[in-house]
């Protein structure tokens, strides 16, 4: 369901999870936060995206901080997500970088049917559950139970012991 690196983590403590999406699949990114605000309450996960950002905020710094402090990435696949140049050579680079040096662990979400096996980084990643079907596809209850399921997989991280992590 994710991938995690056996390399060493390093000395910052990553506490929060960064989601990477298409501004185009905003209503799934509000869906997602709705089942995700339980895990906040009661584990104190930190969801961050870009919606945060406001008018004058260095944006480019926010977005390398909340990359620098990521436990988990959650990425929102759609044909969106794979066609924005600014996630593959922005956030993904640093993203695959931080999984194999660091153990951040990187989760994906196939929204809608898109090319996702032409990106040799997503390919090698398992899917929260399986892409032949993306949650487009799938009827609302469906939908939430995979939301669900990805809701779990995020508990199932938040309560691994941060062996060797130091705390910021």
């Amino acid at each position: 369901v994710l991938f995690r690196s056996s390399a060493r983590p390093s000395e910052v403590e990553r506490r929060q999870l960064f989601i990477s999406y298409s501004h185009k699949d905003g209503e799934w990114l509000e869906r997602i936060h709705t089942h995700l605000k339980p895990l906040e309450r009661r584990y104190g996960l930190e969801c961050w995206d870009d919606s945060g950002i406001q008018a004058g905020d260095r944006w480019r710094e926010a977005i390398e901080t909340a990359l620098a402090r990521a436990q988990v990435a959650l990425l929102l696949v759609s044909p969106d997500f794979l066609a924005s140049d600014f996630i593959h050579r922005s956030e993904l680079p640093p993203l695959f970088q931080a999984a194999a040096k660091d153990g951040l662990e990187i989760l994906w979400l196939p929204l809608r049917p898109s090319s996702w096996r032409l990106h040799p980084e997503i390919e090698t990643i398992q899917a929260i559950f399986p892409p032949g079907r993306t949650l487009a596809e799938m009827g609302e209850a469906e939908q939430d139970r995979q939301m669900v399921a990805m809701t779990e997989t995020l508990q199932e991280i938040l309560l691994r012991p941060q062996i060797g992590r130091a705390h910021v």
